[in-house]
């Protein structure tokens, strides 16, 4: 460490990562900037992670803090669990299949210190990378058709679709005090926490790389079974967004129609669900979704019932 710079606090959040947490800590480790602390968490992974960690960290002459849950305790959790250790100024989370370039931390520290204390973070773009580290885009905004000009008050832009890609933040610790730690109720942390920063903070985006993030076919993040999940705690935590204007409000509907529509589509809507859709579409389908979830069918069942009156 090197006191003459503001420490940045950077936790490693590794579950089931055998494969790449070496790579990405090298990463971390190598950073160009001199003040780092390194915080890695492990949710209980089921590969060999714990093992290779407590490895690489043996072979470290810095101090390294490790939290390993014992049982699965989920992402929210487990990155509050971290956040009480962090003393850094600024901070940052990092999944372990991800990869920092050189000088992420350095430009962004330059940034933020140099920045107006109304700017909460900076986020960048990222390079995409596969299982094996092989390069297969050179922009992740580009590889989602992400939009590339989030403003600088991105809070109404941010409540229609999450653009900032988690590992190419860098944040203000002191905005903690404000916004919160993460939300443990819910399955993924970084859209609800982008949205309490940037209701009341400036967010500053960089359109060039400064990470590189891995996505493959079998990845948690693009799992099936994972994406019902998703979209149920987005509904969630743009309902906290309730309440503050006509206009957020509108936008709030307008996210999360689409993601309601697809729950019906795949049968796994709440009958909370279908109330928000009745609201928002006042269509005779939606109330018949919506009546047909009071006695206990489902929207597949339903769906048939349409298809059969139809016949």
């Amino acid at each position: 460490m090197n006191d003459e710079f503001p420490l940045v606090s950077i936790i490693a959040a590794c579950y089931n990562h055998a494969l790449f947490v070496v790579e990405a800590l090298e990463s971390i480790k190598n950073q160009s900037y001199p003040n780092i602390q390194l915080i890695i968490t492990n949710d209980a992974s089921t590969d060999k992670s714990k093992d290779i960690i407590e490895s690489w960290i043996k072979q470290q002459e810095f101090a390294i803090q490790f939290i390993s849950n014992e049982t699965n305790k989920g992402v929210c959790y487990t990155f509050n669990k971290a956040l009480k250790q962090v003393k850094g100024t600024y901070f940052q989370v990092i999944s372990c299949d991800d990869v920092m370039l050189l000088n992420k931390i350095q430009q962004q520290v330059d940034f933020l210190e140099s920045a107006s204390e109304e700017f909460a973070m900076v986020c960048t773009d990222a390079q995409v990378i596969d299982q094996n580290s092989n390069l297969t885009h050179a922009s992740f905004l580009d590889f989602w058709n992400l939009p590339t000009d989030l403003p600088e008050n991105a809070y109404k832009q941010l409540l229609l679709q999450n653009t900032i890609l988690a590992p190419s933040v860098l944040i203000r610790t002191a905005v903690l005090d404000e916004v919160g730690y993460y939300d443990e109720s819910l399955c993924f942390e970084d859209w609800d926490m982008w949205l309490r920063i940037s209701k009341n903070y400036k967010i500053k985006m960089w359109t060039y790389p400064l990470v590189n993030y891995r996505h493959f076919a079998t990845s948690f993040s693009q799992s099936n079974s994972y994406r019902p999940a998703i979209l149920k705690d987005s509904i969630k935590l743009l309902d906290k967004q309730r309440g503050y204007s006509k206009e957020i409000d509108s936008l709030v509907a307008q996210a999360q129609r689409p993601r309601i529509i697809e729950l019906i589509e795949n049968n796994d809507a709440s009958i909370g669900h279908l109330w928000k859709k009745l609201k928002y579409d006042k269509t005779v389908y939606s109330l018949f979704l919506f009546l047909c979830s009071l006695v206990g069918i489902n929207q597949q069942k339903a769906h048939a019932i349409k298809t059969m009156i139809k016949q």
